[in-house]
């Protein structure tokens, strides 16, 4: 991942598409595995740019003694998102199913729309394809295509990535997401995940009616 903050490109839409890539990627990772020294150092550098975002993670983007930072965060981590015990769980189909089942309807739904077109998981993740790190994983994979498109000023195939998008969007995450965000707000008893919660939440808010004006100015 490259970071959050936007890089120039000729085609400024295309850097909007990047900056929205690097935010799905950071979402991603802070979602997809407890945290680490990699994650802390990301942290570390794109402390500015979040804080331009309304994001202040305190601790974790600090000079702090990164070993207990990291210990601090993995314990809160695992009582958040894996449990045992009563958790929030971080997998689109508990949140949609009746009964609140692993593998349901939704998860095959995302199953098949990441292989249809064509992408596969990294090969060390062995989580279910509606978690929530792998959907935004997925929503970055879509928006850089997007930005490559723009560049090479590919009309016809820029509106089929963003009709994607938003399909993906409308359909899976911004049924489920917001809720879970809203349940880690309440919930998280450090400051980061609150934080990051609230980042998620607002910027899943703000991209859904970004993809309709963007769909909007390519009629």
């Amino acid at each position: 991942m490259s970071g959050i903050s936007m890089t120039e490109e000729r085609n400024p839409i295309a850097a909007l598409a990047e900056e929205r890539g690097n935010i799905y990627g950071f979402l991603a990772l802070v979602y997809q595995r407890e945290p680490d020294a990699v994650l802390l150092d990301i942290l570390g550098k794109q402390d500015a740019a979040l804080k331009d975002l309304g994001v202040d993670l305190g601790k974790p983007a600090s000079s702090g003694n990164k070993r207990d930072i990291i210990e601090e965060l993995s314990v809160e981590y695992t009582r958040l998102f894996l449990g045992p015990g009563r958790h929030i769980s971080p997998y689109e189909s508990v949140w949609r199913e009746a009964g609140g089942a692993h593998w349901g309807k939704s998860t095959s739904e995302v199953k098949n729309f990441i292989e249809t077109l064509g992408l596969n998981y990294t090969e060390n993740w062995t989580g279910l394809p509606d978690h929530i790190g792998v959907e935004f994983e997925f929503m970055k994979k879509l928006v850089d295509h997007e930005k490559k498109v723009r560049i090479g000023k590919d009309r016809k195939t820029v509106r089929l990535c963003l009709e994607i998008q938003k399909r993906f969007m409308d359909e899976h995450i911004y049924k489920w997401v917001p809720g879970f965000c809203g349940k880690v707000i309440e919930e998280s008893r450090e400051d980061f995940y609150r934080q990051i919660a609230m980042l998620t939440k607002q910027f899943i808010e703000f991209d859904r009616e970004q993809i309709d004006g963007l769909l909007e100015q390519i009629m």
